[in-house]
This record gives C-alpha cells, structure tokens and sequence, in this order.
C-alpha cells in the first residue's frame, strides 16, 4: 500500500520561559540539526528558522505521521544536543502546529527564514497572537507556547 501526502505545517515552539538561549553562534548548527530530525521523522520539504527564544518548522509531514508524536521526539532529541552545549536548556511544554495552504506555502517559507529580520519589530507573543487571530483561532494559555 502506498500513501502520499501534500500537508504542509508550520509549527512553532519556544525555549523554557522563552529564555534567550538560542544565540548567533548556536542557531545555524542548530537549525541544520533540528532540519535533519525533522526528516528523519517523517517530514520533507523541510525549513527551520527562529531568533533567540523560539524555532518554527515548514514542512511536509509523512501521512503515516502524527503530529504530536513527531514534533515531541524532535523537541526532546535537539533539546538533548542542546543541553550539551547549554545545560540549564529546556524547550517550553507545548508547541503550535498550523496547517499551510498549497498557495501560502512560498510566504510561508520566507517567513520561516526571516525571522530574525521580523523580530526586530515584533515579540513572540505579538507574533502568535496574530497568526492565531488570522486563522480564527483562541488559544487560552500562550504560555505553553
């Protein structure tokens, strides 16, 4: 039996108490890492970026594939690379993941690898509160976030 899948998700995660933990000389070895679970978990296509508090990840997920399951073996593998080179490390407990409309995909790739830029005028918060109210969505408790 063969399966295939065209679902695309954008999935948001933050350190613990959105600590700035993840700083210049981490993220790209960080990135590459957190590319490389991504896809050995079932994702393809796949794009990591962020800034010093929190990571976001494009991707294809693999129709055989949940989610939940993916997304907590990528956080507790990089958390673990991490702890090695930080050692109080933590990720936050939960984690957004938005599924990625075929014609958003392209924005939403650039958007990934521009983080950086778009966090000099935006905090975390300011930039989950948006994506959730663009796509009509309350989220009671952003601090899991």
């Amino acid at each position: 039996m063969h399966s295939y899948s065209l679902v695309y998700v954008h999935v948001v995660f933050a350190t613990w108490n959105r600590t700035p933990f993840l700083n210049h000389a981490t993220r790209p070895d960080l990135h590459a890492y957190v590319a490389g679970i991504a896809r050995n978990l079932g994702f393809s296509d796949v794009h990591v970026g962020g800034v010093e508090d929190h990571m976001h990840l494009l991707g294809r997920l693999g129709p055989t594939h949940a989610l939940s399951n993916v997304i907590g073996q990528l956080k507790k593998s990089s958390g673990d690379w991490l702890r090695e080179r930080i050692p109080r490390f933590r990720w936050q407990r939960g984690f957004g993941g938005f599924s990625v409309s075929p014609d958003r995909i392209r924005a939403v790739q650039r958007y990934v690898k521009r983080q950086e830029e778009h966090h000099k005028s935006r905090t975390f918060r300011e930039e989950l509160e948006t994506l959730c109210s663009e796509i009509g969505i309350a989220i009671d408790d952003l601090e899991l976030l």
